[in-house]
Formats: C-alpha cells, structure tokens, sequence
C-alpha cells in the first residue's frame, strides 16, 4: 500500500507542476512571438527601403534614356539632312557620324551601368 501512496504522490507533484510548466512555456511563446513581430517590422521595413532604392535607381535611368533618346533622335535628325542628295557635298559626314556613334554609346553606357557596377 505504500507503493499506491508514493504513486499518488508523485502525481501530485507532476498535476502540480503542470500549470507552472504551462504558464512557463506560455510565457515563452508569448516572448517568441514579440521577437518574430520585431523581426517581422525589421525586415519590412528593409524591403521597403530597398524597394524606395531601387524605384529612385529606375527612374535615374529612366531619365538618362529619354535625355539619350533625345540625342540620338537629334543625331538622327541631322543625319538625314546632312544626306539629302542638296546637302550631301556640303555636310561634314564624319562629323555626323560621330554624333551618331556619341549618342548610341551614350545610351548603351546608361544601360550597361546600371545592370553591372563593376562597368562605372
């Protein structure tokens, strides 16, 4: 019988140590959670920070493109006139073309750089 009253009372012991055992793990879980909210918050905002970077980085290029485009549209412009059969004698043809080849490389550059750092 003895046996019986040490069993009781070891359960006793463990249904008392279960509510402190969960108010323990709970209290755990609770402080887990406020760290992945944290971390949560943290990296949100550095997913808004990288996308604010990179919306600023594309509209850059986007302003080089039109301001290149205006070039070459320009260098194509004074091309054609330069080669209108009235002006062909009197135009400076290797100085149009090296309007031409400004501007292309002007805008190959603008894309090139912005996709490979290593080409600034």
């Amino acid at each position: 019988m003895a046996e019986t009253d040490s069993g009781r009372g070891g359960a006793a012991v463990v249904a008392a140590a279960v509510p402190s055992a969960e108010r323990e793990l709970a209290q755990h879980l609770v402080a887990l959670h406020g760290r992945l909210q944290l971390r949560e918050a943290e990296l949100a905002a550095r997913v808004a920070s990288y996308c604010a970077e990179n919306e600023h980085a594309l509209r850059d290029v986007e302003q080089e493109l039109e301001s290149g485009l205006a070039a070459l549209e320009a260098a194509m412009a004074t091309a054609h006139v330069a080669l209108l059969p009235e002006n062909v004698a009197a135009a400076n043809i290797v100085s149009v073309k090296g309007r031409l080849d400004d501007a292309m490389r002007l805008n190959a550059r603008s894309c090139l750089v912005r996709g490979d750092p290593s080409l600034k």
